[in-house]
């Protein structure tokens, strides 16, 4: 099974349980979308799966071409490690809001392969006795702001050379936790 794939399984995933979690899917109806998502065999049928969920402003719509170039970039992104870690990495169409939430855990966001949305992108962290953490590639604009409390929040902001470079915005609060965001080749 491909990466590209999977990849976008998980963002369904992440989008469906963060609708049950808001109470917009019921038990029933959220165990037959998972299903559904999970034995999708291409990007076509998950796509078409996205298309008849009920919740088309919710769950993100799947690339349909590895190119990317007729893509629109999502919307939004919700990454969630609970007692357990995530990861994003490797190249993918990065939302243009993406919300990243680690409690007693870890997420990571590699943005390094990526293709960051023209107009650029906002990560909301928040890190509660876990971590975020952020690596953007140094092409881009970086633009940071946040706090610790009895945690870290670890930053520098970056200024690309390319006027026309999209701005990662990182706003974020670490409790107990860290947040970190770092520029790196």
């Amino acid at each position: 099974m491909n990466n590209q794939l999977e990849q976008e399984k998980n963002t369904v995933l992440d989008q469906l349980s963060l609708a049950y979690s808001s109470d917009k899917l019921s038990i029933d109806e959220y165990e037959a979308m998972v299903t559904r998502v999970t034995q999708a065999t291409d990007l076509q049928t998950l796509g078409q799966l996205t298309n008849a969920f009920p919740l088309t402003t919710t769950v993100a719509q799947p690339m349909r071409s590895q190119g990317h170039s007729l893509q629109t970039y999502p919307a939004q992104k919700t990454s969630i490690a609970i007692l357990s870690g995530t990861e994003m990495k490797g190249n993918f169409l990065a939302a243009r809001n993406h919300q990243a939430i680690a409690v007693l855990g870890g997420v990571d966001i590699d943005l390094r392969e990526a293709e960051i949305p023209p107009e650029g992108m906002t990560i909301q962290a928040l890190a509660l006795l876990g971590g975020v953490d952020i690596i953007a590639p140094p092409g881009v604009n970086v633009v940071t702001s946040g706090m610790g409390i009895l945690g870290g929040f670890s930053s520098r902001d970056n200024k690309s050379h390319d006027p026309n470079a999209p701005t990662v915005r990182v706003q974020g609060i670490a409790i107990l936790g860290g947040v970190e965001i770092r520029v790196k080749d």
